[in-house]
């Protein structure tokens, strides 16, 4: 148990309960804390409350932040603004290791902890079931108690049958990286890597960096115990690289046709056909703007590249560092990410036709790997263990190999065998129409369960883009808590 604000734990108290304790759960119990409303917090999740999955304190330092660190805020204020106050100095890294991130946040909840009367209970909770007008959660070996309001805020999910170890028994996980040990993964030996986006990025540096290599200015120096990695993918190509926030394409005045592309989805809302058309229009536009050149539409059919995904990447890198005119995957890349907060506008909460929604759950799916790729420094990382000899380029096909390692995360939406899932096989809560997410409305709510609310990745497709740290892309976690403290 933590925190002893608030009010105190007897009758006429309005009882919540979050199931999961990662950002968004942070989020919502500081919305609750500023409200000031006559409520007590039970926090359900085996880890630390506050860092989620992904934050852990303890993880290895070469696990990086794959956004700018600018857009990560909690109740404390701004993290670089927190760096500096810890001494970091003017110049910092915008995509600091992850488990700086998670000390931050794991700051943010002990400062919440002393406003709210708050309990962590370190368990996996159980799906909710309804009983007399409330909620009754539990671990998976007691009872539980009864809640008034339940917000399920569950992150990613560990487990998913589309899981390699289902089809080879032999394949570890990638994550948690721990699990990459030698007896697993050996050392000399040749490892197939199924996946080739941030997570393969994360096991590769892990393999090398993390079994004691070192990068240094002139590439990749071994450490002895790294296996050659082998990965391989539906594409076989790797993600584009972001550009550094305050590196040479940042210079680059976008403004005019970023207002013209976010005009016009707002323009025209729920409509994906006029979304596929502002990015294709925004980063033709961009290209001309910075003086590029290359074939949008191409990329945005996901038909772009050459037969050489090694020599695409290291002309990626040249770009975003400003060494190489830019090129259309970066155009796209950048139009579909300054577009985001639009289209998320426009196209979230079944706005979008159902028999519309798969013109942009396409282009999504085909956008992300020029628009959610890694920072420069880990695409730099990459190319030196290719050219180290240590990692090979990516193939289209499984490759022969002594050990397995699947870096293939699960899916966002209601996952089969997740907590949610059990909750809509109960018939509490269903699919959106033609979507992976839970139903839901503007503030979380599951439309006919009165108490019951959802925030992150299980409501995906109805609430767009969900994996970001970003407080302003969304307000459903405001919402919520604006509800649940007006009824208290």
């Amino acid at each position: 148990m933590s925190g002893a604000g608030g009010g105190g734990r007897g009758s006429g108290v309005r009882r919540v309960a979050v199931l999961g304790a990662g950002p968004r759960a942070l989020w919502a119990a500081e919305c609750l804390a500023d409200a000031a409303a006559d409520i007590t917090l039970d926090v359900f999740d085996p880890r630390p409350p506050g860092v989620g999955s992904a934050y852990a304190v303890d993880q290895p330092r070469h696990l990086r932040l794959n956004v700018t660190s600018a857009i990560v805020r909690t109740g404390l204020g701004a993290f670089d603004d927190w760096r500096r106050a810890r001494g970091e100095g003017a110049e910092l890294d915008p995509f600091p290791p992850r488990a700086l991130v998670g000390a931050f946040l794991a700051h943010a909840w002990a400062a919440v902890a002393e406003r709210l009367d708050v309990r962590h209970h370190a368990v996996a909770a159980t799906a909710p079931r309804p009983e007399e007008g409330r909620w009754r959660v539990g671990g998976p070996d007691a009872a539980g108690e009864l809640y008034d309001e339940v917000l399920l805020a569950t992150g990613h999910e560990s487990a998913w049958p589309g899981a390699w170890h289902h089809a080879r028994p032999d394949a570890v996980p990638a994550f948690p990286v721990n699990g990459l040990t030698p007896e697993r993964v050996p050392a000399g030996r040749p490892v197939a890597v199924r996946g080739t986006a941030l997570t393969f990025i994360d096991a590769a540096l892990s393999l090398t960096e993390g079994r004691g290599g070192r990068f240094t200015d002139a590439g990749y120096e071994t450490g002895g115990a790294e296996p050659t990695i082998v990965p391989f993918s539906r594409h076989g190509r790797f993600m584009e690289p972001k550009p550094e926030p305050d590196g040479p394409l940042a210079a680059l005045d976008l403004a005019e046709p970023r207002a013209a592309g976010a005009g016009a989805i707002a323009s025209t809302p729920g409509s994906a056909r006029c979304v596929a058309e502002a990015v294709r229009v925004t980063a033709q536009a961009y290209l001309r703007q910075a003086g590029g050149s290359g074939d949008v539409a191409a990329v945005l059919a996901g038909t772009d590249g050459s037969a050489d995904p090694v020599a695409d990447l290291r002309r990626s890198l040249a770009v975003v560092r400003g060494e190489e005119r830019p090129h259309a995957p970066w155009a796209v890349g950048q139009a579909f990410r300054d577009l985001y907060p639009a289209i998320i506008a426009s196209l979230s909460f079944e706005r979008c036709p159902a028999g519309e929604w798969a013109t942009f759950a396409a282009l999504a799916a085909t956008l992300e790997r020029v628009a959610f790729g890694p920072p420069p420094v880990n695409a730099a990382k990459v190319l030196a263990l290719v050219d180290a000899g240590v990692l090979a380029p990516p193939s289209r096909t499984e490759p022969a190999a002594e050990a397995r390692v699947d870096a293939v995360i699960a899916p966002p939406g209601v996952v089969p065998g997740s907590l949610t899932a059990a909750l809509v096989g109960r018939g509490i809560g269903r699919l959106a129409s033609g979507r992976r997410g839970l139903r839901v409305g503007p503030d979380g709510g599951v439309p006919g369960w009165p108490g019951l609310a959802a925030v992150g990745r299980s409501t995906e497709d109805v609430v767009i883009g969900n994996d970001t740290l970003s407080r302003t892309l969304h307000d459903v976690v405001p919402r919520w808590a604006e509800k649940v403290s007006r009824d208290a």
